[in-house]
């Protein structure tokens, strides 16, 4: 989140968190697959600033790209 903060020029704020939740569940193409709920808090951040660091983030993180296609990963950003 650093590097896209420098990239974006929007600053992480103090008590930042992140949790994940992963789970198993149901594929459009039917069986099953991986499912990843990333929370990410950034208090005090105004909400535009804050969905457009996650997703500058969530676009360079290595395990978001290891996984990509392959994983339904549903974000929650809260400010």
């Amino acid at each position: 989140m650093r590097v896209a903060s420098g990239q974006t020029r929007i600053k992480v704020p103090e008590g930042t968190t992140v949790a994940a939740t992963a789970g198993i569940g149901p594929r459009s193409e039917g069986g099953f697959g991986i499912t990843a709920e990333p929370d990410v808090y950034l208090p005090g951040l105004p909400e535009a600033d804050a969905q457009k660091l996650v997703e500058a983030t969530h676009g360079i993180c290595p395990c978001s790209n290891a996984i990509k296609g392959s994983v339904d990963v549903k974000t929650t950003t809260r400010a």
